[in-house]
């Protein structure tokens, strides 16, 4: 049988046990809430990260489009500029100058 003191130190080794799982609980339920707002701060961060992304995307697509645009506006012009020095280059027939008088 038990004798009352080493009952009495059985409760007090009982109740230490729970007073120090009381006491981390809490410090883990700080941490736990912590963790929580750095979670939401991260979510809040992926989300504008992900907004940024497509935005950049769509402006990709709008310069390479219009990089295409002006590449085919280039060859058009290199196209007109050739056919204008073909034309410089090749004499042109005089007409007959009438004589004055």
């Amino acid at each position: 049988m038990m004798d009352g003191r080493k009952g009495l130190q059985v409760i007090l080794s009982g109740l230490l046990i729970l007073s120090l799982v009381a006491l981390s609980g809490c410090g883990l339920q700080t941490e736990n809430d912590k963790l929580k707002k750095e979670i939401a701060d991260l979510k809040q961060q992926v989300a504008s990260l992900i907004t940024e992304s497509e935005s950049l995307k769509k402006e990709a697509q709008d310069l390479r489009s219009e990089s295409e645009s002006l590449k085919r506006e280039n060859d058009a012009l290199k196209k007109e500029n050739d056919e204008l020095k073909s034309k410089l280059a090749t004499p042109k027939k005089e007409s007959p100058k009438k004589k004055k008088g």
